[in-house]
């Protein structure tokens, strides 16, 4: 097994007030609905869900994430992280701080990913940079869309 991992570090400017941000960046069923790759998501207690991403294949190496995650605001910051000992083959860790900013709130994005998928040393050697940057992206293109929502709620 090889691990590959993804990160980003983003800010942006939303016209919503930093109370419904947060609000609507802990909504778990938000999550799942701005998401692309999520096959199944359901809910396994406050806040958390047992996610399955969809399979996907890079030439020989097919790969399908799976993990528990739970959201929590503590302060002006939305943080959602994997459970520990979940079993799982993906794990999330990220968090939003919400201030304001003019009529309305400035958002920092701190997140990354880790995968580990079933490729030996040599085979994550020569994809791990192309991997890490799709998964880099991957992140980008969320936060984009959680963007998008935000500029229309």
């Amino acid at each position: 097994m090889s691990r590959f991992n993804g990160s980003i570090d983003e800010r942006f400017e939303t016209p919503l007030p930093p109370e419904r941000v947060r609000a609507l960046l802990a909504d778990t069923a938000l999550w799942v609905e701005l998401q692309q790759d999520v096959e199944t998501a359901r809910e396994v207690g406050p806040s958390t869900l047992d996610v399955t991403l969809k399979a996907h294949q890079h030439g020989p190496v097919q790969f399908q994430g799976r993990f528990v995650a739970t959201w929590s605001t503590e302060g002006d910051t939305v943080r959602w992280r994997s459970a520990a000992g979940s079993g799982a083959n993906f794990e999330i860790d990220g968090k939003a701080t919400v201030t304001p900013h003019g009529s309305g709130s400035e958002v920092h994005w701190v997140e990354s990913v880790s995968a580990e998928i079933p490729v030996n040393r040599i085979v994550r050697k020569m994809v791990a940079p192309i991997a890490d940057r799709m998964m880099a992206r991957g992140l980008r293109g969320y936060v984009e869309r959680v963007r998008d929502h935000l500029a229309r709620a």
